[in-house]
């Protein structure tokens, strides 16, 4: 029984999130073609479907848990030749992001979105 209860412990242990932290912010939130660099330096994949003429709307497409920027791919391809500009990155934790598999917590989640508006 006390063999049991240990490997329960173990394998318990193995479902609890890993967190990363918004670092202090270093710089002002740059884009450039391929990535959305936020204040603290982080780099977050960025995927841009523009449309040929001058916008007249742009939308920010924001996954949500599990997935990742291309999934906007179709509906960002219709969009730009809608004439309508879509930016869509993948956020802390997913994606292409450098710690895919870390949960980030809200305050660093809402701070890339802030930034990206």
């Amino acid at each position: 029984m006390k063999k049991l209860l240990i490997l329960l412990c173990f394998l318990l242990s193995a479902c609890t999130l890993k967190h990363q932290h918004l670092g202090a912010a270093i710089q002002a939130p740059v884009l450039t073609e391929t990535a959305f660099v936020a204040a603290d330096g982080r780099n977050h994949a960025l995927s841009i479907w523009a449309p040929e003429e001058q916008p007249w709307a742009v939308v920010i497409a924001l996954h949500g848990f599990n997935d990742y920027r291309l999934a906007f791919e179709q509906p960002g391809e219709y969009f730009a030749q809608q004439g309508v500009l879509v930016l869509a990155y993948d956020q802390r934790g997913f994606g292409a992001d450098a710690r895919a598999g870390y949960w980030a917590k809200r305050e660093a989640l809402k701070s890339d979105l802030e930034a990206m508006l």
